[in-house]
């Protein structure tokens, strides 16, 4: 025999090892299989993938299905059978959680990265795409040429060109501030204004995007803001 056969010896089974062979008579083979199909060892056959090893210690070789039906009573081949069946139900209903847990650790992932998408998605549009009051942060559409403005929801004078908060007066800050590009020193036209902003989101929107470490979620994001970013003539880019 071959590979771990079974050679059968009268009434009982041999396994024919390379270096070694061990025989077991039909009733200690019947007593090995009951204490097998105990179900307190059903872990321990996972190591053997169901199959039933020699009884003989360190011994590698197995008894093969064909050889145990032919030894054993069917009383007991049929608890040795319910228990390899038993065995393969484990196994199935192992990987079958694996394979939720993974499925789940999967989805609480996506769903954390979606939720920190969304948080970065809401600070990108309200900090660098919405044009704000530096003070009380509300919102602003236009102005009237000045660009040292006024806001209209509290007492901050604030500069047009780089939005800082100027406290009680912005003209001189204006006249001097390093973002201005039109030559009047206090006016500007829409387009100039239009301008400035442009470059002032395009450097916030950079800053943002390569502050943001984790690869999978910058992309996500970029493709998320990537629309509202166009419609104000900026780019999406963090290399």
């Amino acid at each position: 025999a071959e590979g771990g056969a079974v050679q059968r010896a009268g009434e009982g089974v041999q396994c024919c090892g390379e270096h070694s062979s061990h025989w077991v008579c039909d009733d200690d083979l019947a007593a090995y299989v009951t204490s097998w199909c105990a179900p307190e060892n059903l872990s321990a056959h996972a190591r053997t993938g169901g199959r039933l090893r020699c009884f003989a210690h360190r011994c590698d070789h197995f008894y093969e299905d064909r050889d145990l039906a032919q030894h054993l009573l069917p009383d007991a081949f049929g608890r040795y059978m319910a228990m390899k069946e038993r065995h393969v139900e484990h196994r199935v209903v192992g990987e079958q959680q694996r394979e939720m847990e993974r499925r789940l650790a999967e989805l609480e992932e996506r769903m954390a990265r979606e939720g920190s998408v969304g948080s970065h998605r809401q600070r990108v549009e309200d900090e660098v795409l919405t044009l704000r009051c530096p003070r009380c942060r509300a919102a602003f559409l236009d102005f009237e040429g000045c660009m040292a403005l006024k806001c209209g929801a509290c007492p901050c004078h604030f500069c047009a060109w780089c939005l800082a908060d100027c406290g009680g007066d912005a003209h001189p800050h204006v006249r001097r501030c390093p973002k201005r590009i039109a030559n009047d020193p206090f006016f500007a036209s829409a387009a100039e204004f239009e301008q400035a902003q442009r470059q002032r989101r395009q450097r916030l929107l950079d800053e943002y995007m390569r502050g943001i470490g984790d690869e999978a979620t910058r992309q996500a994001l970029a493709e998320a803001v990537k629309a509202p970013a166009r419609e104000l003539g900026i780019e999406v880019r963090w290399d």
